[in-house]
């Protein structure tokens, strides 16, 4: 009765899933179709025949392979490693019961050409023994069977079994117990140094990494070295990892997490080495994001080192607790390549030596003269998207001074002070979805302030995306758009940004969106770029140019400025008791 109750539950599932279908015939051939075709329906003849077969049960065992879905749906695996264990887990259960319930069957009911004759009593729990020992290659021999079906069917099983058990089983092992060995703290030595590498922790850069920094004719190592990845280390990198054993150990976890970097000990790090990704196909968002593992890192240490990509070192000033003096250093490729150039001007044939002594490779032949031609009529802005230096011939543009102008819908650039005004940091491209600056200027611009009232609002950004969002604000008076970044000093000190009432930032860029904790990445920038400038930029209020030279003191302004306080203060005091007194002289003698 129990049994007839589950089938009667899975006909009417049946019934459920068919109506549901999008493509019928292909409903059909579904895997617990099959199913249901071969247990549904033998239960009821079963049933109505009042006589009991045991049957293509076992097949319902199949069925596990939708348990990994369901627990989806109930929200009990999350995380990537706990849906893949549920998978491996029951891809092994299903086909180890399949298989154990074929093996009972056959065996328990002999071959049909002879008559049934070389049938034998075996329990369900012996042919689980039976494939489980057959699976892991062990074979005691003491199960073994006796039908021809079951034979056949058992010289196919121990090649797919035998597939399946090395396969899955490893996996298994490592998401359940070879994660924890890589979740542990790390323990300090006392006397013994360390310093923590984080960033692009992958094959080729801890080789390259470890090969230059154990160098063998430095002498003994006495540092270890704490590797910190945010991904599980591959097959390889475990093997680079414990040939050099002795000096370096890993650590899972993730780079923005502040509990991963107690477990390795940040704060008693002589050093942290951060690691960009060379080959990255955004280095931008490379740079952004060894930007932000540096802000979680400096409270902790004495001693930075970054490895950039691009020229990004103007964001230094602005990270907290970032100094120069105390040896934070930077390694940026782009202008370590820049910095050659430069020197092979001063010194011809520099960077040809130094590239035979780095890479060692065999550099091409170009002709003197080219490279001549190429330097002396290179032009950024006519020669920036040409590949062969062959093409670059002497253009005729004529070199101006870059000057930013507001413009919005081809308005004309205004010349109006900056004052008191709205500063407004967008972040966005084309492929960005809209923020909706309409509903951040509809309150500024209420019917119940006057012209006078209004505050301009300049708005600085990318150019593509404010046009458009410009055809929902352009009826609104006293708008400004300023195509630049807030990430750019000069742009925020073009827009008088020290004068302004109100700095707002708004982010609709998800480049790097991959990474929910790196998401607001170019905000958090935005904003420690214009903290960092808050006294460090004199700009006025009036005309194009909006920079002036601080004039110098004859003694510091703080000092100045209180003197003048002082003065002012007792001079207004005291000619005011001087007129009061002289004017309520002669009420007092009337009196």
């Amino acid at each position: 009765s129990i049994d007839m109750s589950f089938n009667a539950f899975f006909l009417f599932y049946f019934g459920l899933r068919f109506m549901a279908a999008n493509n019928k015939l292909r409903f059909w051939l579904e895997l617990n179709s099959i199913v249901d075709f071969f247990t549904i329906p033998p239960i009821c003849v079963a049933f109505y025949l009042k006589r009991n077969w045991l049957g293509l049960r076992f097949l319902r065992a199949l069925r596990l392979l939708e348990l990994p879905k369901i627990l989806q749906f109930l929200k009990i695996t999350r995380t990537s490693n706990s849906i893949k264990l549920s998978k491996l887990l029951a891809a092994v259960l299903s086909t180890w019961l399949t298989a154990a319930g074929f093996i009972h069957l056959v065996e328990n009911s002999g071959d049909p050409w002879v008559h049934h004759q070389n049938s034998q009593s075996l329990s369900y729990f012996d042919c689980l023994y039976l494939t489980m020992v057959t699976m892991s290659t062990v074979g005691f021999g003491d199960v073994v069977t006796k039908t021809s079906l079951g034979r056949i069917f058992m010289i196919f099983f121990i090649i797919a079994g035998l597939v399946l058990f090395a396969n899955f089983i490893p996996e298994i092992v490592d998401i359940v117990g070879g994660n924890q060995q890589y979740q542990d703290s790390y323990e300090i030595v006392k006397g013994r140094k360390y310093i923590v590498v984080c960033g692009d922790i992958t094959l080729e850069s801890v080789t390259a990494f470890l090969r230059n920094f154990l160098a063998q004719d430095t002498g003994d190592i006495c540092t270890e070295i704490v590797f910190l990845g945010e991904t599980l280390p591959s097959l390889e990198l475990e093997t680079v990892f414990k040939c050099y054993s002795a000096y370096t150990t890993f650590f899972h976890g993730s780079a923005l997490n502040y509990e991963d970097l107690k477990r390795v000990a940040m704060g008693s790090a002589d050093a942290c080495l951060i690691l960009a990704d060379t080959c990255s196909s955004d280095p931008y968002v490379e740079d952004t994001s060894n930007i932000m593992r540096n802000i979680m890192y400096l409270p902790f240490l004495t001693l930075t080192c970054f490895h950039y990509l691009m020229l990004r070192q103007v964001y230094l000033a602005n990270i907290p607790n970032w100094d120069w003096r105390r040896g934070d250093s930077i390694i940026c490729l782009a202008e370590l390549k820049l910095g050659f150039i430069a020197q092979s001007c001063l010194v011809p044939g520099l960077s040809t030596l130094l590239r035979h002594l780095f890479i060692r490779q065999k550099s091409t032949k170009v002709s003197p003269s080219l490279v001549q031609i190429m330097a002396h009529f290179y032009c950024k802005a006519c020669h920036s998207d040409i590949d062969d230096p062959k093409l670059i011939k002497k253009c005729h543009c004529r070199s101006r001074s870059r000057t930013r102008s507001f413009s919005g819908n081809h308005q004309e650039q205004t010349t109006s002070p900056l004052h008191d005004h709205i500063v407004v940091c967008v972040f966005g491209d084309t492929n960005s979805t809209l923020i909706g600056l309409r509903n951040f200027v509809m309150p500024l611009r209420a019917s119940n302030f006057t012209y006078q009232e209004l505050k301009d609002i300049v708005f600085v950004g990318s150019l593509e995306y404010m046009k458009r969002e410009w055809k929902f604000i352009q009826n609104f008076p006293k708008l400004l758009l300023f195509p630049g970044s807030a990430l750019s000093c000069a742009d925020l000190r073009a827009v008088n940004i020290r004068y302004c009432t109100m700095c707002t930032i708004l982010s609709s860029n998800l480049r790097a969106s991959t990474n929910p904790t790196l998401v607001d990445t170019e905000s958090i920038l935005a904003t420690l770029n214009i903290r960092s400038m808050q006294f460090k930029c004199s700009s006025t209020a009036g005309g194009k140019n909006f920079s002036r030279k601080i004039e110098k003191q004859p003694f510091p302004p703080h000092l100045g400025s209180f003197l003048k306080y002082i003065f002012t203060h007792f001079f207004w005091k005291y000619f005011y008791s001087f007129v009061h007194q002289k004017i309520s002289e002669p009420f007092t003698n009337f009196n």
